[in-house]
Parts: structure tokens; C-alpha cells; sequence
């Protein structure tokens, strides 16, 4: 069986300095091509990507017994949310495999402190070469391996060779409107002083 899912990592604010120091390795270590297309897992172009990411029980944990910790290389940048956890907990503790990516973005404000985790859960020693077009979640529901891309059609977009001809020719209807009606207020002006004086 194969799963797949995809969160926000939880509890990022509250560990700011280790945030920081991901931000920076991350930085130091970006190479445009590292990561292929494996057909499971699609690399995103950004210095703020990375697989390197390790997912650690921590049953001991005071607040959630299925606490699972993500950390980029050793860094402990947060929690997996504790609704997915409660399902993928179970699974870590079978030592099924995994592989997961981890984009980091930017929030409202421009701040990179959103991290992004998509993982593949499989119990084979290896995923096949050819992945089924849809998977289950842990909540059973099937999902698409990968989101679909969108053809978005091409239009060809006509601009004028000299935008200032066309710009000219607008002023002018407008000022020949604005004229007409300056005048047609005039002459009525002109009709109703001439019937009452």
C-alpha cells in the first residue's frame, strides 16, 4: 500500500532560531538541479526546497503520545498536525518507508515561516517505477499522485504599432463629445433666455 500526504508543519514560531539556521543552510546548500523528478515527489525550483527531511517519533511527548517530530538534517523545525499524526503515527511505529519534500514560503506578511511537507508513505523496500495515477490518504479517500496541470490555451494578443495614435484618436472623440455637448448646453441656455426675457 501506497499513501500519500501533504501539511503545514506545525509549532514553526516557536522555534524561530532553529527556522533561521534552516533558512541559511538551505541558502549555503541550493543547487538549481539537485533534485530530479522521481515520479512521486516533483522538486521545486527554490533555494527554500528540500528532501532532506526526517520525520522522528516522539512518544514521550507531555501534549500528544503520536507527536511526530520534522526535522530538516538534524534541525527540529516542528510537528506534524496532530490529526495526521494520529494515523501516521501508527505507521512510523510499523517502520514503514517514506520519502518527503519540504518547501519553505513566505507568509502574508513576506516572511519565510510556512513550511509545506508532501510524503510518500510505502511498507516495499522500494517504490515502483511506475506510480499508480491515484493513491490513498490517510483517510482512506483517493487522491491523485501528482496535481494535474491545467492547458491553458494561448491567445495572441494584437497591440498597435504606435500606441500614441491610438491614444490621440480616443482624446479626440472625447474632446469632439465634450464640445458637442458644451454646445447643445449653450444653445439651450441661449432658447430658454430668449422665450422668458
Amino acid at each position: 500500500m501506497i499513501y500519500k500526504e501533504n501539511f503545514m508543519v506545525a509549532g514553526t514560531s516557536y522555534r524561530k532560531a532553529n527556522l533561521r539556521k534552516i533558512i541559511e543552510w538551505l541558502e549555503y546548500d541550493y543547487e538549481f538541479d539537485r533534485y530530479e523528478d522521481n515520479r512521486y515527489l516533483t522538486p521545486i525550483k527554490s533555494e527554500y526546497y528540500t528532501r532532506n527531511v526526517v520525520l522522528e517519533r516522539e512518544p514521550e511527548n507531555e501534549f500528544d503520545k503520536n507527536a511526530i517530530k520534522v526535522l530538516v538534517g538534524k534541525t527540529h523545525l516542528g510537528y506534524v498536525p496532530k490529526k495526521i499524526a494520529r494515523k501516521m503515527a501508527k505507521l512510523l511505529d510499523t517502520n514503514i518507508n517514506y520519502i518527503a519534500d519540504l518547501s519553505l514560503d513566505e507568509d502574508y506578511k513576506g516572511n519565510l515561516n510556512t513550511a509545506t511537507v508532501n510524503i510518500i508513505l510505502y511498507y516495499s523496500e522500494t517504490l515502483p517505477d511506475i506510480p499508480p495515477k491515484n493513491i490513498q490518504n490517510l483517510d482512506g479517500e483517493t487522491v491523485p499522485l501528482k496535481k494535474e496541470e491545467i492547458d491553458i490555451p494561448k491567445t495572441e494578443i494584437i497591440i498597435p504599432e504606435d500606441f500614441t495614435e491610438v491614444i490621440e484618436e480616443k482624446n479626440k472623440s472625447e474632446l469632439q463629445m465634450a464640445s458637442i455637448g458644451c454646445l447643445l448646453i449653450i444653445f439651450i441656455c441661449v432658447f430658454f433666455y430668449a422665450i422668458f426675457n
